[in-house]
């Protein structure tokens, strides 16, 4: 009867755009539903004004059931005095299980009365009291939520084997020299398949029939839920790898520290990685194209090791490597590093360290293995992309009515190389008048350069006032269209009409080489241990503090100070050796930090600190036969179950809420046993 009032409500009115949440009360058997009129008061079935409040991920997992199976064998043989070989192989399996709870989703209807009103009845309706709106036409358009489905429907499976085996082979040269030739071959097949809902066009058709009412979803039937459901992401990566290495080491001459040492080589590599991933029926995956990849790697590289002071007084050594790489998909690049050890005394080493890395884009990255994917926009989703109301002064007015916005996913064409410089000087100190004890810090610095990564979208205030210029193209021509839908690798949504002025913007959040990122702090450790009557005391305190940390949002941009992170991260452990038995109990803490709340906006002004406290437990058993190199072991992480810092987001979108500063996990309690042979 509830649902019969609502239906009827929702046919008068007219004028305005709503949102609909539906949510299936399964232990109260009805249907509670809030909808939000533009400019009135929220009405619910439940009282006039209240929210509906519904959580559709407390039936989904927070942690996969997993299963896991290894094998890892070695093999080593002295072939003569001077030649040694050595494989070593593996083979892993995992398989995850996840559920991700019911099926959820939206779709935008229109009522016949509202569609009879603006003379649009030759949609035909003689079943159903709602319809599937018609593209580009919102001015009755019901933006609806549903969920539906057992609890446990929905089900995210990974599968990964991988396998891989490295002969080695060493020879004495004489003289101090040595020779070390390795050849490597390795495979991995990973399979992932989510079950999730048909896309709209499957979806439009049953509600437009009356199969389907997504008012109340809770009450599909058997049939209904099997068209509904005969969908799922599919995506499926093999990859390979061989691997060729020669490098010869030793004395080249003396120096008063000691001899000094060089080592050079070469190496070839080559990557091969075929992919297939989409959306699909089940039955038609294998339909979804296939992209094969491969590249060629081929180095050269050498390090020198030269002790210039040493004896009984102070002692100096210097470190240079450098390694020059050819990609065969990305050109040349070189990249050295130089180390100094200073040691005044023989309890204070005094250190410092410089370098440049450098890291290809992966053929996963690349716009082969993960095309554009064009998503065309409007209805309930676009509350969740387009920009908030408070940036409208800004040059980002509202979504006109009739407007969509186009979405890119995947990767962008011509990814370059990311790059990074570092540089460290630190001092380690083992006072000898206190054996055991152990001192330690360093201050490290360190720019990346054309990070790679996607373009962060949930949060929309961040999006638009700091990724904008570079992602986001406002009013975009119809040649740029054009080129977006003619090159897109796949679509979903419908285009809208007249272009250009239909849409509003592209949003382009691909992967990509997005700005730079610099740290700098200070990493500091104290350990102590000392033997007792029973056993040993150990105690071990360390952590780091982040002084800076900046972003810049695209390459030549200026770097922005980042304050919302954790700046103190410190572990605190406490031990002990009885016996044969083992026990630690460690401190882990996390410092809070302080938020900048957007103009115009209400929430929160910080993200408290978190700390956890971790056990660990272990006996070693001292026999013979079945007992002999035997141990069980016991962790506690989380021991007090501790919840992480809540987080409320902002008034954008409200579904950020959730948890910051720490993991969700709770306490985890894990027995092992361990047995060699």
């Amino acid at each position: 009867p509830d649902m019969e009032h609502l239906h009827a409500d929702l046919q008068v009115v007219l004028g305005h755009r709503h949102d609909i949440r539906i949510c299936r009360v399964v232990e109260h058997d009805r249907v509670a539903f809030q909808r939000t009129l533009e400019g009135t008061q929220p009405i619910s079935v439940a009282g006039r004004g209240t929210a509906n409040q519904c959580d559709l991920t407390d039936e989904a997992g927070m942690y996969p059931e997993q299963k896991r199976h290894s094998i890892y064998a070695g093999f080593n043989q002295q072939l003569s005095d001077a030649i040694e070989l050595d494989v070593r192989a593996f083979y892993y399996r995992k398989e995850s299980e996840f559920s991700l709870g019911q099926y959820s989703s939206s779709i935008n209807v229109v009522s016949p009365t509202a569609l009879a009103a603006f003379g649009l009845a030759q949609f035909g309706f003689t079943s159903s009291p709602f319809r599937v709106s018609p593209t580009g036409y919102f001015a009755e358009t019901q933006a609806v939520n549903y969920a539906l489905g057992p609890n446990n429907l929905s089900i995210q499976n990974v599968a990964l084997d991988a396998w891989g085996i490295t002969p080695t082979i060493t020879a004495d040269l004489g003289g101090g020299w040595r020779l070390k030739t390795l050849i490597g071959y390795s495979e991995s097949d990973s399979l992932q398949t989510t079950q999730r809902l048909a896309p709209v066009g499957t979806i439009a058709p049953l509600v437009a029939s009356g199969e389907f009412n997504p008012y109340d979803a809770g009450n599909v039937s058997a049939a209904t839920l099997a068209k509904l459901t005969n969908w799922q992401t599919y995506g499926r990566a093999k990859q390979s790898q061989f691997n060729a290495r020669a490098i010869v080491d030793g004395d080249i001459f003396e120096l008063p520290g000691g001899a000094a040492k060089l080592a050079f080589g070469a190496e070839y590599i080559r990557e091969g990685y075929d992919s297939r991933k989409g959306d699909r029926a089940p039955a038609d995956v294998l339909q979804i194209p296939e992209f094969k990849q491969s590249r060629n790697v081929t180095s050269v590289f050498g390090e020198v090791v030269a002790p210039l002071i040493g004896g009984d007084g102070p002692s100096l050594t210097v470190s240079a490597a450098g390694r020059y790489d050819h990609y065969s998909d990305f050109g040349d690049t070189f990249n050295p590093k130089v180390g100094v050890t200073f040691k005044p005394i023989e309890s204070v080493s005094i250190r410092g360290a410089w370098g440049k890395s450098f890291v290809a884009p992966s053929l996963a990255d690349s716009a082969i293995a993960d095309p554009t994917g064009l998503n065309w926009i409007d209805g309930a989703t676009l509350n969740f992309i387009a920009p908030p109301a408070v940036l409208a002064a800004n040059g980002f007015p509202a979504v006109g009515s009739t407007q969509k916005i186009m979405f890119l996913l995947g990767s962008t064409p011509g990814l370059k190389p990311q790059k990074a410089k570092t540089w460290s000087v630190g001092v380690d100190i083992q006072p000898s008048g206190v054996p055991g004890l152990k001192l330690s810090g360093t201050y490290y610095n360190i720019k990346y350069t054309d990070i790679i990564q996607l373009v962060p979208f949930i949060n929309q205030n961040q999006f638009f006032s700091v990724f904008a210029p570079v992602a986001f193209t406002r009013n975009p021509t119809q040649a740029q269209i054009d080129a977006i839908t003619s090159t897109a690798g796949s679509t979903v949504g419908a285009p809208c009409a007249p272009q250009p002025a239909c849409v509003y913007g592209i949003q382009d959040v691909r992967k990509r080489n997005l700005g730079g990122f610099k740290q700098d702090g200070i990493d500091f450790s104290l350990d102590y241990r000392t033997t007792t009557s029973f056993g040993g005391v150990d105690f071990g305190f360390g952590g780091t503090h982040i002084l800076n940390q900046k972003n810049a949002p695209s390459t030549g941009a200026a770097f922005i100070a980042e304050n919302t992170i954790s700046k103190w991260k410190i572990r605190t452990a406490l031990g002990a050796d009885i016996g044969n038995f083992r026990a630690q109990a460690i401190w882990n803490y996390k410092s809070g930090w302080n938020l900048d709340v957007p103009v115009g906006l209400t929430g929160q002004t910080k993200v408290g600190g978190y700390s956890t406290f971790d056990l660990f437990l272990k006996y070693d058993f001292d026999g013979e036969g079945a007992l002999a190199d035997l141990a069980l072991t016991l962790n506690v992480n989380n021991v007090f179950d501790k919840y992480p810092p809540l987080y409320f987001g902002g008034d954008i979108v409200r579904n950020q809420s959730g948890f910051r500063n720490g993991n969700t996990v709770g306490r985890l309690v894990q027995v092992g046993i361990s047995k060699k042979f």
